[in-house]
C-alpha cells in the first residue's frame, strides 16, 4: 500500500505521506474497490435464492440454538439428532445427507441463543438478517483498528476500507453468517489491551478465542512468551466459568461427549481439500495416501507450535526491560507471528477463517512505518492478496469433476506462507 499508513500511535507523517500523490493512492482504491463489488455483487446474487439461507452455516447454529432449547442439548455433537433437528427445521429444503453440522465446543451454542429464540418466532432469514447486521458492524470496527493501528486517515484510510473489503474471506464471512469478524475483533482487541497493560480485558478478548480453540494454542504460546502470565490465569478462570455453565444447561458430560464425536462429525462434513492450509496441500500432493497425509497435517501443526515456542520463549527481547515503545513493537511483531503460524497451519480453516489474517498484516505493516523500516514490499503484498483470490475463484469456474483444483498448490496458501514468510523476517530483526 504505497504511502498507505503512518503509526496509530504517534499519527506523524513520514515521508512516504509526503511523497504519494492522491492520483497514487486513487489508482489503488480504485483497484481494491473493484475486487470488493465483484464480491459484493456475487455475494447478492447468492441470496436471490429462495432457500439461500438453508445452505450457511448459519443453519448449523439454528439447529445448535433449537436443540439446547428445546431440551435435547444432550444431544448436541450426535449427528442423528442433528441431522433430524435440521430436517425438522427445513421442511421444504431437500438437504439429502449434505446437513450443516454443529463443530464449536458447547459454550458456543449457549451464547448465541437469543438468536435462536428469534429464528423459532421469526424464522431463520430473520436471525440471520440480525447476524448480519451484527457482522456488518464488527467488520466496520475491524476496518476502524486496522485504520488506527496504521495511522490511516483520508485517502488512506479509503484505501485500508477497500482493501478489507476487497478480501474474498470477509464476503464469504457474512455471506455464511459465520463468526469469523468476531474473531478478527477478538484478535485486535487482544494485542491491543496486552500491549496496554490491561490484562482482564486481555483475558476476554483472549476467552473469545475458545470458539475457534485450534487456534489457542498459538496465542498461548505467545502470552507464555511474552510472560504474560496474569492474562492466562485471568483466562483460565473465565474458562472455568464457561465449562461450568455448559456443564449444567446441557449436562455433565457435554465436553467428554464433544471430545470424543466431534472428530467424527469433522469428517462427515467438512471438506479439507478444499481449505487454504498446509492439510489441503499434503492431501493434494498425496491424494493415494490420504492417511498419510492428515497424520503429517497434524504433526506440521505440532511441529509449528513448537517451533514458535522455541522462537519465542528463547528470544532475549522477552526477557529484557526495554523501553515502552520497543515492548510494543515485540508486543505486535510476535503477535502477527503467532496469529500467522496459528492461521497457516490450522487442521481446521476454511476460506472464511482468513478474515483474520488482515490482523496480522496490518500489525506488521505498522510496525514497519512506525520504526522506519522496509514496507512496501509487504504493503505490495497485502494488496495482491485478494486479487489472488478473484483469479483463483475464476479458475474454479473452470474446473470439472474430473479436475476440481486447477493448480496443484493453492495460490492462496502461497500468498499465506508468503505473508508468513515476512512476518518471520520482521519479526527476527531488531529495531534501531
Amino acid at each position: 500500500m504505497p504511502a498507505l499508513l503512518s503509526s496509530g500511535r504517534t499519527a506523524r507523517v513520514d515521508r512516504g505521506w509526503r511523497d504519494a500523490t492522491s492520483a497514487k493512492l486513487l489508482l489503488f482504491i480504485l483497484l481494491e474497490a473493484s475486487i470488493a463489488v465483484v464480491n459484493l455483487v456475487a455475494l447478492g446474487r447468492r441470496f436471490l435464492w429462495a432457500q439461500a439461507v438453508a445452505w450457511t452455516d448459519f443453519t448449523a447454529y439454528w439447529t445448535a440454538w433449537w436443540m439446547v432449547l428445546h431440551g435435547r442439548g444432550a444431544a448436541l455433537y450426535d449427528r442423528a439428532a442433528q441431522e433430524s433437528a435440521q430436517r425438522g427445521l427445513l421442511p421444504g429444503v431437500d438437504i439429502g445427507g449434505a446437513i450443516c453440522v454443529f463443530l464449536y465446543p458447547p459454550h458456543a451454542a449457549i451464547v448465541g441463543l437469543p438468536l435462536g429464540v428469534i429464528a423459532d418466532h421469526l424464522g431463520e432469514p430473520v436471525a440471520f438478517a440480525v447476524w448480519t447486521a451484527v457482522n456488518v458492524v464488527l467488520l466496520a470496527r475491524v476496518m476502524w483498528l486496522c485504520q488506527d493501528e496504521l495511522g490511516a486517515r483520508g485517502l488512506s484510510a479509503w484505501l485500508v476500507a477497500a482493501w478489507i473489503l476487497a478480501f474474498f474471506p470477509v464476503v464469504r464471512a457474512l455471506s455464511l453468517g459465520q463468526v469469523s469478524l468476531l474473531l478478527a475483533w477478538a484478535a485486535l482487541g487482544l494485542v491491543r489491551a496486552v500491549r496496554d497493560g490491561r490484562e482482564g480485558a486481555a483475558a476476554g478478548w483472549l476467552t473469545v478465542f475458545t470458539i475457534k480453540p485450534q487456534l489457542l494454542p498459538a496465542l498461548v504460546i505467545w502470552l507464555i512468551g511474552r510472560r504474560r502470565y496474569r492474562v492466562l490465569a485471568w483466562a483460565g478462570g473465565l474458562a472455568i466459568v464457561l465449562v461450568t455453565v455448559s456443564a449444567i444447561v446441557l449436562g455433565p458430560g457435554i465436553w467428554l461427549d464433544y471430545a470424543r464425536r466431534v472428530p467424527g462429525l469433522e469428517s462427515y462434513y467438512a471438506a479439507p481439500l478444499e481449505m487454504p492450509n498446509v492439510r489441503a496441500a499434503l492431501l493434494r500432493a498425496l491424494p493415494r495416501a490420504p492417511h498419510a497425509a492428515e497424520l503429517a497435517a497434524y504433526c506440521a501443526w505440532l511441529v509449528s507450535l513448537a517451533a514458535l515456542a522455541w522462537a519465542l520463549i528463547r528470544d532475549p527481547r522477552h526477557r529484557l526491560g526495554e523501553p515502552s515503545r520497543s515492548s510494543r513493537l515485540i508486543d505486535s511483531r510476535s503477535f502477527a507471528l503467532s496469529l500467522m503460524v496459528g492461521l497457516v497451519f490450522d487442521p481446521h480453516l476454511f476460506h472464511q477463517d482468513l478474515v483474520i489474517a488482515v490482523v496480522p498484516l496490518t500489525l506488521d505493516l505498522a510496525a514497519s512505518r512506525e520504526h522506519g523500516e522496509p514496507w512496501r514490499g509487504r504493503a505490495a503484498l497485502a494488496l495482491a492478496w485478494p486479487l489472488v483470490y478473484l483469479l483463483g475463484r475464476l479458475a474454479d469456474l473452470t474446473a470439472t469433476p474430473a479436475a476440481p483444483f486447477r493448480t496443484p498448490v493453492d495460490p492462496v496458501l502461497v500468498m499465506s506462507a508468503a505473508v508468513l514468510a515476512a512476518i518471520a523476517a520482521s519479526f527476527r530483526r531488531r529495531p534501531a
